[in-house]
């Protein structure tokens, strides 16, 4: 009977040692990720995203250097959450500067626009030097 409990003690406490040995590697296609997460922000640095949207970049570098912790602490599912977090940042980011860069323009064509119905009011109204 001792040897029976011994016996499955050991199955039991070698069963639950097999995912933590399998869980000690992080796939490739993480560190893939990883790797293409990190390109992706440098290119993002160095658009208008990175006057606009500086703040947002900074907390994406920050969760793309936690994904790295994780992945060297051997936590993929955490790692991977970390690099989901940086790019949706990096979205956030790219779509925040894109929404200034037309706000700015829009500002432009309606100063633009201003200019022009002045200058078409000036010329209806028959205002010398119109033009």
């Amino acid at each position: 009977m001792k040897k029976s409990i011994i016996m499955i003690s050991l199955f039991l406490s070698a069963a639950t040692g097999i995912p933590s040995a399998f869980a000690q590697n992080i796939s490739q296609a993480t560190v893939d990720q990883l790797l293409k997460t990190k390109a992706a922000l440098a290119a993002l640095a160095q658009t208008k995203a990175n006057i606009y949207s500086k703040d947002i970049l900074d907390e994406a570098r920050t969760s793309i250097t936690k994904a790295q912790e994780r992945i060297d602490a051997k936590k993929e599912k955490a790692a991977l959450e970390s690099l989901e977090m940086a790019q949706t940042l990096m979205n956030y980011a790219r779509v925040k500067s894109e929404e200034r860069e037309a706000a700015e323009k829009t500002a432009v064509t309606r100063a633009k626009l201003e200019k022009l119905q002045k200058n078409l009011e000036d010329i209806l109204s028959g205002k010398e030097g119109a033009q």
